[in-house]
């Protein structure tokens, strides 16, 4: 028995009788059917159908909750529950019992009408599966046709203050300017001023952000607050910090932190979007939604991590995007991911002069730039030069100090790059990508000898549950304490995400990705006793 399928419209599925199947208990599991429908074969992996449908959950809820809704899924179908057909790796549907009705309307804007999934990763499959269907109709046209006016970008506004106090006045703007270049940096996002007299007539996608300082003796407070219109906040955050009320406070890291938070708080924005906007393709989204999966450490997210950076730059041509593809090819490299190790470098150069080329003043750009000298091409002298040009043109900017501690550990300045790793870590504040930044001071501190330091930052890292990293030095730098237990715990853990560790590879192997741990000479034989 087969059923029908409405693809355009609303998602509906029919029975050979004509009866509409009911509508599934949940807006998860219609979309586990509507990405079974949609695959090539109408097979996926279950990893795959996990990271779209549960990407902000550790791998056993993903695992439970995808059980729970395929069984929902038989449920709903009753006599048609064979159509489903599972294995300990894939789920599918049977094709000889598929049937898709046809449509002769808009294919991009009736594709899955209506279907909204509250997961960040399902949204940026599904604008995907919109935009090339639209290529495709574009290409099935007939000759002459006019392809689509350009997409247009949201408005991120700046409510600039109208405070009569100079010195407040002045920190808000510049607080202000800050946020709005790293935004800029980050984002495909036109920015503007407007005053509280001049409020815009806003688009969905527009937002507005403003910023206040309140200067007391010895004292000087930020506040900043991201709208979506009058009376509806969307993110604030704010920073208490001494010091004497100057422009220098700007250089404080606490403040920077806040300028780096309030960038998350305007990325959660448009990732969670509720307004009508995900309808639109939107290279933002699409890469804050594949820079998150990189941050997650597992590498059977970064294919899809990958697409969708290459598709924010279709979009949107520009540096940011390559650069952050830059990034995920040198984690590769580092880590040791299975590929053609000269075929991935080649590829980390090439998009590291895509970038550069088209944003030569981007301090991501010139960040992720230092990190293939770095790392890819052996050029320590080159790789300060554009780390130290990234700080420079972006002093708030983690990214860029990171690399450039990178890049002074590499020129054997290893004071220097201990200091920028905490300056790094210490602007990164609460953000999604604090581990990184943790485990990068972890990695200095190692090399200094500040064993206490570094278990207390890679603790701190590891609870990012697929971060490798952090198990490693935690392993090393307990049993280097005389704590085999502690050491054994963390063995156990690395063991379970890397099947193939053994001590003797961590000790031995000069390829291993433990380079600041050879370093600090903690690694040595005997190290593990009885555990090697």
């Amino acid at each position: 028995m087969t059923l029908l399928v409405h693809l355009y419209g609303p998602l509906r599925i029919l029975r050979p009788s004509g009866d509409e199947v009911a509508p599934f208990s949940s807006r998860k599991v219609t979309g586990l059917f509507a990405l079974l429908v949609t695959a090539p074969d109408l097979q996926r992996d279950r990893s795959e159908l996990q990271a779209l449908l549960w990407s902000d959950r550790n791998p056993l809820q993903q695992s439970a909750s995808l059980r729970q809704a395929l069984a929902e899924l038989r449920r709903t179908l009753g006599p048609q529950e064979g159509i489903v057909l599972a294995s300990r790796q894939h789920i599918g549907l049977d094709p000889d019992r598929i049937v898709f009705v046809p449509w002769g309307g808009d294919v991009a804007a009736d594709f899955l009408k209506g279907l909204t999934i509250p997961d960040p990763a399902f949204n940026a499959w599904l604008r995907i599966e919109r935009g090339q269907r639209r290529a495709q109709q574009m290409r099935n046209d007939a000759a002459g046709f006019e392809p689509p006016p350009p997409l247009r970008r949201p408005t991120l506004y700046f409510l600039r203050t109208t405070a009569t106090e100079p010195v407040p006045a002045l920190l808000s703007n510049l607080f202000s300017d800050a946020l709005a270049r790293t935004i800029s940096e980050h984002f495909t996002v036109d920015i503007a001023d407007i005053s509280p007299r001049g409020m815009p007539r806003q688009r969905p996608n527009d937002l507005i952000f403003s910023a206040e300082a309140v200067i007391q003796p010895g004292i000087a407070a930020f506040r900043v607050a991201l709208m979506a219109g009058p009376g509806r906040r969307l993110w604030t955050g704010h920073r208490m910090t001494e010091g004497a009320p100057g422009a220098e406070l700007l250089e404080n890291d606490l403040i920077q932190r806040l300028v780096n938070e309030a960038v998350e708080g305007y990325a959660d924005a448009l990732l969670t979007d509720r307004s009508g906007g995900q309808e639109r393709l939107n290279a933002s989204v699409f890469a804050r939604t594949a820079l998150r999966q990189i941050f997650t450490m597992r590498p059977e997210l970064f294919a899809g991590a990958d697409d969708l950076l290459s598709r924010a730059n279709y979009l949107d041509p520009r540096g940011t995007y390559p650069a952050w593809r830059v990034l995920l090819r040198v984690i590769q490299l580092v880590e040791l991911h299975p590929g053609d190790k000269k075929a991935i470098a080649a590829e980390a150069i090439a998009l590291s002069r895509q970038a550069m080329e088209a944003e030569p003043l981007n301090s991501l750009v010139l960040a992720a730039a230092s990190n293939v000298a770095s790392l890819v091409e052996n050029n320590p002298a080159g790789a300060l030069e554009l780390a130290q040009r990234a700080a420079r043109c972006n002093p708030g900017n983690p990214f860029a100090w990171d690399c450039l501690s990178t890049a002074a550990l590499h020129a054997g300045k290893v004071e220097e790059a201990y200091v920028f790793a905490v300056k790094a870590q210490r602007l990164a504040g609460d953000t999604p990508f604090k581990h990184w930044y943790d485990m990068g001071r972890a990695l200095m501190a190692t090399v200094l000898g500040r064993s206490d330091e570094a278990l207390r930052l890679a603790g701190a890292a590891s609870v990012t549950p697929h971060f490798k990293p952090p198990l490693r030095y935690i392993a090393a730098l307990y049993a280097d304490a005389g704590q085999p237990e502690a050491a054994q715990s963390a063995i156990a853990k690395l063991r379970a995400l890397e099947p193939d560790f053994s001590v003797d590879r961590l000790t031995g192997d000069p390829e291993y990705p433990v380079a600041a741990l050879r370093r600090s000479r903690i690694l040595r034989a005997g190290l593990f006793g009885p555990l090697e």
